[in-house]
């Protein structure tokens, strides 16, 4: 009798709401003009001359500069993984912190300070969002402040990525380096 209640159960079992799709876009900040793109950058030195932050890019990773006067300052990408760097610098406004993200929920989050990661932001805030489909990059994020600027380092991992291109992630934004 049991096993004929819990077929009878199985057999009715209501259909799943279907999934949504979400498509990431840029994250909610302040307004980045996508038809006009900065220069391109590839491997070497990046410096942006209105911030004073440079990073060192290596060979497999090229990208972007963010538009002049964007908030978005530099996106790279790792060549056949699809990984990206994307740095960001606000005008600081009080304790640096993570901003939203369409798509993407924050899960993790560090105000204390208590992890290192990018050695020029000293003692940052970082965070992890993950992604509401299951198709979007998992977040990872350094959030410090620099003189008068509050910046903002998150790398994007597809799917399949985060534990192989850790390394390489690490490597990259540990270069990040400020001049005033």
């Amino acid at each position: 009798m049991t096993l004929l209640l819990a077929m009878w159960l199985l057999g009715c079992a209501k259909e799943a709401p279907a999934r949504s799709t979400v498509t990431l876009t840029m994250p909610t900040r302040a307004s980045v003009p996508v038809a006009e793109p900065g220069p391109q950058v590839g491997a070497g030195q990046w410096r942006d001359p209105a911030t004073g932050l440079g990073l060192l890019v290596p060979s497999g990773w090229s990208g972007r500069q963010g538009p002049s006067g964007a908030t978005l300052r530099l996106r790279v990408e790792q060549e056949g993984s699809g990984v990206s760097v994307e740095v960001w610098a606000f005008e600081r406004s009080g304790p640096p912190t993570p901003r939203p993200r369409p798509g993407c929920e924050r899960v993790f989050r560090d105000a204390l300070g208590l992890h290192e990661g990018i050695p020029s932001l000293g003692a940052a805030t970082i965070a992890t969002c993950l992604p509401s489909s299951a198709d979007g990059p998992l977040i990872q994020g350094w959030y410090g402040a620099l003189d008068r600027h509050e910046v903002h380092v998150e790398a994007g991992f597809p799917p399949g990525t985060a534990f192989s291109a850790r390394d390489d992630v690490e490597a990259l934004v540990a270069t990040l380096t400020w001049r005033p």
